[in-house]
């Protein structure tokens, strides 16, 4: 089960704020509507934690989505990311940290789904992705089938003390013809 978010909308959060997933409520999901922000606050933070079990956030395809100020931890996903799976045509993350997340056959902490010719864009910036392990590609990050119209920035970035068992210990990017498509 997942809780749904449905919206074109900026959430605000002005305190601090645990959030705790248990499997009972499951990932939060953002599958329909318009754009989605999320905003923390810079003397707040804002985290989404898991108990290692299932994925924390999947954003569905939608035209934008942004993150700002919000910790991941303890996600794990199975084919997807742990931290966060993100199909969204243009995704910032900012100032967001995701540690001691993992994945089966997905990323530990990032990953993008890129779907057709999406001419989309990920900006992660001002982050921190530690501690996060796939059992396949994409210790931190993995991006599914990049086109020559899709952009993928990393700025201000310490990604550290990432691993995957088979490729990308920090970022993985498998084309097309890896995926035998």
């Amino acid at each position: 089960d997942a809780l749904p978010i449905y919206g074109d909308d900026t959430i605000e959060f002005f305190d601090s704020l645990l959030i705790t997933l248990n499997p009972g409520l499951g990932t939060l999901q953002v599958n329909a509507g318009g754009n989605l922000t999320l905003n923390g606050s810079a003397s707040h933070s804002i985290q989404l934690i898991g108990d290692d079990t299932f994925p924390l956030m999947e954003v569905g395809d939608i035209p934008y989505f942004e993150a700002n100020l919000f910790a991941f931890t303890h996600g794990r996903g199975s084919s997807g990311a742990g931290g966060i799976t993100i199909g969204a045509q243009v995704a910032v993350l900012d100032q967001v940290t995701f540690a001691a997340n993992s994945s089966g056959s997905g990323a530990g902490a990032i990953q993008r789904r890129i779907s057709g010719a999406s001419n989309g864009s990920l900006t992660v910036s001002n982050c921190i992705i530690t501690s996060n392990s796939s059992a396949d590609g994409g210790g931190a990050i993995r991006v599914d089938y990049p086109t020559t119209r899709d952009w993928v920035t990393f700025q201000d970035c310490q990604i550290v003390n990432n691993t995957a068992d088979n490729n990308g210990g920090a970022v993985y990017l498998l084309a097309a013809d890896d995926a035998g498509a």
